[in-house]
């Protein structure tokens, strides 16, 4: 699919901003209203109280509004989800957070005034969500390695080390993690492993720029799995380095691509979803092609 290119009319424009997102930098936002406004757009910023309200505002925005923008990190976007689903006005995303992963698999850049320049030019492209036991995601969800590595990231190393805090998290939890067995069902076929670390991907990217699969992509209607299978702690090394770089080469690392997705495990295990706490085991993951209309770089296909 084509992306294409909005004109309003009347060029208003909503933003959502997130105050507490991970960026420390001087008065972002006004950097990016600046070029937005110099660029013709009627800018009004809000900024929601929580959740709830996020939800409503970014709804009722991208019916009022030409373009709807959400400032600040991947929890941010994926708190306001259930209110960028369907018809509506384009969401721009201007990335404030640590790990601005969804904006890395858009190729939005990071710099605000480089990222508004890309949402005043208004360049749009349908992109899918997934769901699990009824909730929505939009970059990956974990169980197990990559769930309790979630817990380690503190805000202090959030501070310390960006957008290395949950590679080095992840490296550190692995290597004293205890396997769990899980049975993995895609599209029907089912598998079952002994395992330390499963991720299931709508995106590219989670933790920072660590790919589920470097040919993950979040506009072909399919969600991309990763099980990381247990062995030794060399060999887990080994998987681990393969897991950071998306690719295949390791035995210890399977991958698929399905439409529905069901884990189940003989205990209960947490689920993080887009860097957040989001339930627990059992649970069937879904996609839902096409949900929402993002502005990407202009040309920029291959980044969504």
């Amino acid at each position: 699919m084509k992306p294409s290119r909005s004109a309003p009319e009347s060029r208003r424009l909503l933003l959502l901003a997130n105050p507490g997102a991970g960026r420390h930098e001087d008065d972002p936002i006004s950097k990016a209203i600046q070029t937005l406004e110099e660029a013709g757009y009627n800018c009004t910023q809000r900024a929601p109280a929580g959740v709830e309200e996020l939800v409503d505002a970014a709804a009722s925005g991208r019916r009022d509004y030409d373009i709807v923008v959400i400032a600040g990190g991947d929890g941010t976007v994926h708190a306001a989800l259930p209110g960028l689903i369907g018809d509506g006005a384009p969401v721009g995303i201007l990335p404030l957070g640590t790990a601005n992963d969804l904006a890395r698999t858009l190729g939005i850049p990071t710099e605000p005034a480089e990222a508004a320049a890309v949402i005043a030019a208004g360049h749009s492209r349908r992109i899918d969500v997934s769901r699990f036991n009824g909730d929505y995601f939009i970059n990956v969800a974990h169980v197990g390695v990559g769930a309790r590595a979630k817990q380690k990231v503190t805000t202090e190393r959030k501070q310390r080390w960006r957008a290395l805090s949950y590679p080095l998290s992840l490296l550190e939890t692995l290597w004293n993690y205890r396997p769990f067995r899980v049975r993995i069902t895609v599209d029907g076929e089912t598998r079952r492993f002994w395992a330390v670390h499963v991720a299931i991907g709508n995106g590219r990217y989670s933790g920072g720029g660590v790919p589920v699969s470097e040919e993950a992509d979040i506009a072909d209607g399919l969600m991309d799995i990763c099980c990381v299978r247990a062995t030794d702690s060399w060999r887990l090394l080994r998987a681990a380095v393969t897991v950071m770089r998306g690719t295949a080469g390791a035995k210890e690392v399977w991958r698929a691509t399905g439409k529905r997705m069901e884990l189940h495990t003989r205990r209960r295990h947490r689920i993080t979803a887009d860097g957040e706490t989001a339930g627990h085991t059992p649970a069937t993951f879904t996609i839902q092609p096409g949900a929402i209309t993002v502005i990407i770089p202009e040309g920029d296909t291959d980044a969504a």
